[in-house]
């Protein structure tokens, strides 16, 4: 979003040490342990928010490789969008009631990947250098794209609204 600011490729983005902790404790409390992907379960902007058919497919493809699922989200609905994964994935993790984002960027960087729509959790995650894909609809990734490495940037090509700015 910042292109002539330096990119998160020199140091990747690390939350404070007590929040690492706090997340420990949370997922020991919560009997979550091993790997897992997070993911971002929706946006302020509705055209932003990735498909709850997706965030299924992609939980069931997870637990069918090892991998636990945490549902992250940060906007008023995203417990909502939540349930509605869990109602096809019912071993994902709900963890989108309130707390803070230095808590939530904990969940991100320790997760194996990360996938998120055009938020600020998806831009969180690449700065974190953890492998994240950041879907994009009508927004331009040119001018919105997160930075860093072990990033991949998904688009939908044939929307309506393709670039309308209404979105942003």
């Amino acid at each position: 979003a910042f292109p002539e600011l330096a990119h998160a490729e020199d140091e990747p983005f690390l939350p404070r040490p007590d929040m690492l902790e706090r997340q420990a404790e949370q997922a020991r409390a919560l009997g979550f342990d091993g790997p897992y992907i997070a993911l971002s379960v929706g946006a302020a902007s509705f055209s932003k928010r990735p498909g709850i058919g997706l965030m299924v497919e992609l939980a069931k493809r997870a637990k069918a490789a090892g991998f636990g699922c945490v549902l992250l989200g940060g906007a008023m609905n995203d417990t909502e969008r939540a349930q509605a994964v869990r109602e096809h994935a019912p071993w994902a993790l709900d963890i989108t009631m309130p707390m803070g984002l230095a808590q939530r960027a904990a969940w991100i960087v320790k997760a194996s990947a990360v996938l998120a729509g055009d938020t600020g959790l998806g831009h969180l995650a690449a700065a974190a250098a953890v492998p994240t894909v950041v879907l994009f609809g009508p927004t331009r990734p040119s001018e919105f794209a997160p930075q860093g490495r072990n990033l991949r940037i998904q688009r939908k090509e044939d929307l309506d609204c393709l670039e309308c700015g209404l979105h942003v």
